[in-house]
């Protein structure tokens, strides 16, 4: 699956190459990361960490944020906690 829409980028307007991502978008992508990155972090020892939105907006260029509120903590360790992390 692919994130590029080649109809979306105009260099000429930058502010414009990207769709907007709603928060169940933004979300799942960032869960299928973590699936993907977090069993290799484990391996290697490594410790990761979630640093909040700057500034905390829930939207920004029509782009969902993820922790702009303590809630998003709350959601992605909810979500760690049922997968089993």
């Amino acid at each position: 699956m692919s994130f590029l829409d080649p109809e979306l980028y105009t260099p000429a307007n930058p502010l414009q190459t990207v769709a907007a991502v709603s928060p169940e978008q933004i979300w799942d992508r960032f869960g299928r990361f973590l699936n993907e990155i977090l069993p290799v972090a484990e391996a290697a020892g490594v410790k990761l960490a979630l640093h909040p939105d700057d500034p905390p907006l829930p939207f920004l260029r029509d782009t969902a944020r993820l922790v702009h509120a303590a809630d998003g903590y709350d959601h992605r360790l909810y979500a760690c906690c049922n997968e089993g992390r």
